[in-house]
C-alpha cells in the first residue's frame, strides 16, 4: 500500500518537479547534443568554455544556462561563449547561433541565460532565427552577428538584462505575422537597426543608443524608464506610441496615424505629426521642434509641460488641416511669438499657459533640470506646480539673491537698498549677485527690476549672472 501512495505521489508532481539537469561538457561533450538528449523543462547547465556550435533548440521548453544559474556570479557570462564562426564551423543552412524554427502547431518556452552569443550570419537570420516559439534571453551580450533576426508567426522575444550590439533586429515583414512582441528590460542596446511591422517593441528600464527604429501597421512601442539617444524614430499606420518616465535626446520622431502619450519624461528633438493624430503630453519636457502636418488632422494635450520648438508655427494651414490644441499649465517657447495668431486652422483651448524662457540648466550638456528662478518651478508659477519633466537642477550664483539664501525675496530687495544708498550694509559677498538687470552697474535700477520680480511677477533677473 505504502509503494502504491508513493507511486501515486510522484505521478501527481508537476513536470518541472521530475526535470533533469543535464551538464556540459560532463555528461553531453556538446550544447547541441545536450539538446538533442534533453525533455521538456530540462536545464541544460553549460561549463565556462569556447563552444563553436549553432544550435537548434528542436521546439522543446527547456533552460539552457550558463554557470550563473548556479552562483549568480555575471562573470560566467564572458567566460561561457557559444559562437556560431563559420570559419570554424564551415556553411550552413542557417548560419544563426539559435535556431528555434517550429514546423507544427505547437509553441515551445525556452530560456537563454548567461551566455555571450556571437557571429551568427545571414541575410534573412543570424544571431536568432524563430518561428512559433517563445524565447527568452537573460544575462546575455550578444555581438558581433551580422545577420537580422528573423521573427515569424507568434513570436514573443524578450531579453531581460542583455547587452545587444552590432546585431540587426528585422522582423519578417509577411503581412500574416501577428500578435508578436519583443520587450527589453534592463538591457543596454547600441547600433541596433530595427524594422517591424506589426510588431510590438518594448523597452523597459533600458538604454538604447544610435539606433534607427521603424514600426509599422497597429504596433505598439514603448520607452519605461528608459534612455533613449542619437536615434531616428519613425511610426507609421495606426500605431501606438507610449514615453513614461523615459528620457529621449537627440531623436527625432516621425509619427503618421495614432495615438502618442508622453508622461514625465525628456523628448529632445523634432516631433512631426502626420495624418490623423492624438497627441497627450503631461509633465513632460519637449525640446526641438512640434510640427503638425498639412492635409492632417490632430489633437494635442499637454498638462504641466514645457514645449520649447524652433519652428516659427506649429503647422502649415490649408483646407484640409485642423489643430486642437489644449493645455492647461504649460510653458510654450516658439520661434514666432505671434505662432499663436498666425494658425488660422488652430484651435486652442487653454488655461494657465505663458511662453517664457523656462530657464534650463545646460541644454548643450542635455540637462534639462531647471535653474532656482524657473518660471517653471511651483513658488514662480499660478499653477503652483512642477511644469515639465525635471525639477531644480542648478543652483551657482543666483542674481538678486544678495543675501546668499538661495531664495530672491523682500529680504533681497531690503538689503540693496541698503548697500546702494550706504546705509550700513556690507558689499554682497559675490557683487555679480547685485546686477539683477545685468547691465553691470549697481544701482537703483537694480532695486526696481527686483522689486517687479519679487511683486509684480516681472521678468527673472540676470540668467547669466555675472561672478
Amino acid at each position: 500500500m505504502k509503494s502504491l501512495l508513493t507511486f501515486l505521489a510522484v505521478l501527481s508532481l508537476p513536470a518541472f518537479a521530475l526535470a533533469a539537469t543535464i551538464h556540459v561538457p560532463a555528461d553531453q561533450p556538446t550544447i547541441q547534443e545536450g539538446i538533442n538528449a534533453a525533455s521538456d523543462n530540462d536545464t541544460i547547465l553549460v561549463a565556462d568554455g569556447h563552444y563553436y556550435e549553432r544550435l537548434n533548440l528542436l521546439t522543446k521548453s527547456i533552460l539552457i544556462s550558463s554557470e550563473i544559474l548556479l552562483d549568480g556570479d555575471t562573470s560566467h557570462i564572458a567566460n561561457t561563449i557559444i559562437d556560431a564562426d563559420t570559419n570554424v564551423l564551415g556553411a550552413s543552412d542557417t548560419g544563426s547561433v539559435i535556431y528555434a524554427w517550429n514546423s507544427d502547431d505547437r509553441t515551445n518556452e525556452a530560456q537563454i541565460r548567461g551566455f555571450v552569443l556571437q557571429h551568427g550570419v545571414g541575410g534573412a537570420e543570424g544571431c536568432v532565427k524563430a518561428w512559433l516559439c517563445d524565447l527568452t534571453f537573460s544575462h546575455c551580450v550578444i555581438a558581433n552577428n551580422s545577420g537580422v533576426a528573423l521573427l515569424r508567426s507568434a513570436v514573443n522575444l524578450a531579453f531581460d538584462s542583455c547587452t545587444i550590439s552590432a546585431c540587426p533586429l528585422g522582423f519578417d515583414a509577411d503581412s500574416w505575422i501577428v500578435q508578436s512582441s519583443c520587450e527589453f528590460t534592463g538591457c543596454k542596446l547600441d547600433s541596433i537597426p530595427f524594422y517591424a511591422p506589426r510588431v510590438d517593441i518594448r523597452f523597459i528600464g533600458s538604454t538604447v543608443l544610435r539606433s534607427p527604429i521603424a514600426i509599422s501597421g497597429f504596433s505598439h512601442f514603448v520607452a519605461k524608464g528608459s534612455h533613449i539617444s542619437d536615434c531616428s524614430i519613425g511610426v507609421i499606420d495606426e500605431c501606438w506610441l507610449e514615453v513614461d518616465n523615459s528620457e529621449i535626446y537627440d531623436t527625432d520622431i516621425d509619427f503618421w496615424n495614432g495615438d502618442i502619450s508622453i508622461v514625465s519624461s525628456v523628448l529632445d528633438g523634432a516631433l512631426t505629426l502626420h495624418g490623423t493624430t492624438r497627441t497627450t503630453v503631461a509633465g513632460s519636457t519637449l525640446n526641438g521642434q512640434l510640427r503638425c502636418g498639412y492635409f492632417s488632422s490632430h489633437y494635442l494635450d499637454f498638462t504641466n509641460s514645457i514645449v520649447i520648438s524652433t519652428d516659427s508655427s506649429l503647422t502649415t494651414c490649408d483646407s484640409k488641416t485642423t489643430v486642437v490644441l489644449k493645455a492647461d499649465c504649460s510653458d510654450f517657447v516658439f520661434a514666432d511669438p505671434n505662432w499663436w495668431d498666425a494658425c488660422e486652422c488652430c484651435v486652442f483651448d487653454t488655461s494657465n499657459v505663458f511662453s517664457l524662457d523656462p530657464l534650463f540648466c545646460d541644454t548643450s550638456a542635455n540637462d534639462f533640470t531647471l535653474s532656482s528662478l524657473s518660471p517653471c518651478l511651483p513658488e514662480h508659477n499660478g499653477c503652483s506646480v512642477l511644469i515639465g519633466a525635471l525639477g531644480v537642477g542648478c543652483e551657482g550664483v543666483l542674481c538678486g539673491d544678495v543675501t546668499g539664501n538661495q531664495i530672491v525675496d523682500i529680504d533681497d530687495i531690503v538689503y540693496m537698498i541698503c548697500w546702494v544708498f550706504h546705509t550700513g550694509c556690507a558689499q554682497p559677498a559675490n557683487l555679480g549677485q547685485a546686477d539683477v538687470n545685468c547691465d553691470a552697474k549697481y544701482n537703483l535700477l537694480d532695486i526696481v527690476y527686483l522689486v517687479n520680480y519679487v511683486f509684480a511677477g516681472g521678468a527673472v533677473p540676470c540668467a547669466e549672472c555675472p561672478l
